[in-house]
């Protein structure tokens, strides 16, 4: 197995389509900016549209192009790799509401930012079932913080009733 082509790991026959994968961000932004305190108006401006094709890309009339895309993104605060994440991985833009998505992708950066500050030897790549059970043990690690932050909550809770 090479290391570093995990290419045999990814079932390429569930892959979106680009249309399909277009789409489920289409929804994404649809339902950012149902929730959005910006109007629609106000993001078409903001990304340099005109009202009328802002909404003809919003109802899939018009394609929507990989730097507006970028752009749309931005003006609506959405998180992009975990928008990548849940689209391309899960094939589901719903998913991008799932918050263990959120904690998994806010922990990237802060462990590559871990592995760059250490003068430690080099990072080489991991075997798939290595990665297998330390994603297992990070997983069970947040899973039991989690776990002990709704213990304390409920414990809190109690005290106020009595």
């Amino acid at each position: 197995m090479d290391l570093f082509n995990n290419a045999e790991l990814i079932d390429e026959s569930t892959k979106l389509s680009p249309s399909e994968a277009e789409e489920q961000f289409r929804l994404l932004i649809q339902s950012e900016q149902s929730v959005s305190s910006k109007s629609q108006s106000q993001i078409a401006n903001e990304v340099g549209l005109k009202i009328r094709k802002y909404q003809r890309i919003l109802s899939g009339q018009q394609p929507l192009s990989a730097a507006l895309l970028n752009d749309l993104t931005t003006a609506l605060g959405i998180d992009k790799p975990r928008a990548i994440f849940a689209i391309d991985r899960y094939k589901d833009w719903h998913r991008y509401y799932d918050p263990t998505l959120k904690v998994a992708v806010d922990l990237l950066p802060l462990v590559v930012d871990a592995f760059n500050a250490d003068d430690m030897c080099s990072i080489e790549p991991m075997h798939p079932r290595a990665l297998e059970q330390l994603a297992k043990w990070i997983a069970e690690t947040i899973i039991t913080h989690q776990e002990k932050i709704c213990a304390r909550r409920e414990e809190l809770d109690l005290m106020k009733v009595a």
